[in-house]
């Protein structure tokens, strides 16, 4: 029986191709770009005050189906002072069927294991011989030579690729839904479930603090989201808690939420709100972002890490 190819055989000549004995592997959980907090004037967009309101009691929720992407990434190879790194990007939208969530269809799934590293024909010829896609990594002055930065567009490519689709029901995003709502799509069914505040929708110090002083259950007033270069299309956007805080983080449970900018995702807000705080049980645990990572979303990330490469399949590869 002949022995399955590696990367060890296949570069074994190139003498400034490298394999370090150890695998590094490292999970991706987040943004591709990381970079300081911005802050902007949030422009209201329901009633004339920015302002804290209290949410519905909810009876339900009206979600249907999740979204999210997952990224796995091991460096162990080096080509001159570069690293090259090997990396398992997938995305997939979940449904949900009484208490259960299930893929409806592979179609509704992407996955896959690609090489990210510089700009050298031969080395990406070698990795398609072993039917590995290279993606080759741009140098740039301002973020220098980062393949994570690559991966994680390639990880958002795919999550695109499967939500823009997307007609009817309802579904929830892990993130942002900007670049869901550009080009010629015209569906409103998505909800974006912002758990980071890399951008900032308050900043003066009254507006800070009804952002800050929201209790369980409280939701600000919509407000504009504007289209930017980071972000993707313009959306409509307010914050709420899911959790009350704690006297040692302020973000504690703090999340905030985008809607197609339409005038019915204003007259849904308080409802799709509602539908939140019904998510918000079970919690995520034993997760440490349970605060602000509802149970559904946490099932899809358990579904992709499923279908994941094992550490010992990739040092099979590496050889």
């Amino acid at each position: 029986m002949t022995a399955n190819p590696t990367i060890r055989k296949a570069f074994g000549d190139l003498e400034d191709f490298k394999i370090s004995r150890a695998p590094v592997a490292t999970e991706f959980v987040g943004f591709a770009e990381q970079d300081a907090p911005e802050s902007y004037q949030p422009e209201v967009a329901e009633g004339s005050k920015f302002e804290a309101v209290k949410v519905s009691e909810p009876t339900g929720s009206g979600i249907t189906h999740f979204l999210d992407g997952a990224q796995r990434q091991w460096s162990r190879l080096t080509v001159g002072f570069h690293p090259i790194v090997l990396a398992h990007t997938s995305a997939a939208v979940l449904v949900r069927e009484e208490r259960n969530l299930r893929l409806p269809s592979e179609d509704a799934y992407r996955g896959g294991l690609a090489a990210y590293g510089p700009d050298r024909p031969a080395i990406a010829d070698r990795f398609g011989e072993l039917g590995i896609p290279y993606v080759i990594v741009q140098e740039t002055e301002e973020k220098g030579y980062n393949p994570s930065l690559a991966i994680g567009k390639r990880r958002e490519a795919m999550e695109r690729e499967i939500g823009q689709p997307f007609k009817a029901d309802c579904l929830l995003v892990d993130g942002g839904i900007g670049w869901m709502l550009e080009g010629a799509n015209t569906s409103t069914n998505y909800i974006g479930l912002v758990k980071s505040h890399k951008h900032r929708y308050f900043k003066t110090v009254e507006e800070q603090a009804v952002v800050l002083g929201l209790r369980a259950g409280e939701r600000t007033r919509v407000f504009n989201r504007p289209r930017s270069e980071k972000q993707g299309g313009a959306a409509y956007s307010f914050y709420m808690r899911l959790h009350a805080a704690t006297d040692f983080d302020p973000l504690y449970g703090l999340v905030r939420i985008e809607l197609a900018q339409v005038q019915r995702s204003i007259e849904q807000a308080d409802e799709i709100a509602g539908w939140l705080m019904a998510e918000t049980a079970p919690l995520s645990l034993p997760d440490p972002r349970y605060h602000c990572l509802i149970y559904p979303i946490r099932m899809v990330e358990q579904y992709l890490r499923s279908r994941q490469p094992s550490d010992a399949a990739i040092a099979g590869i590496l050889g």
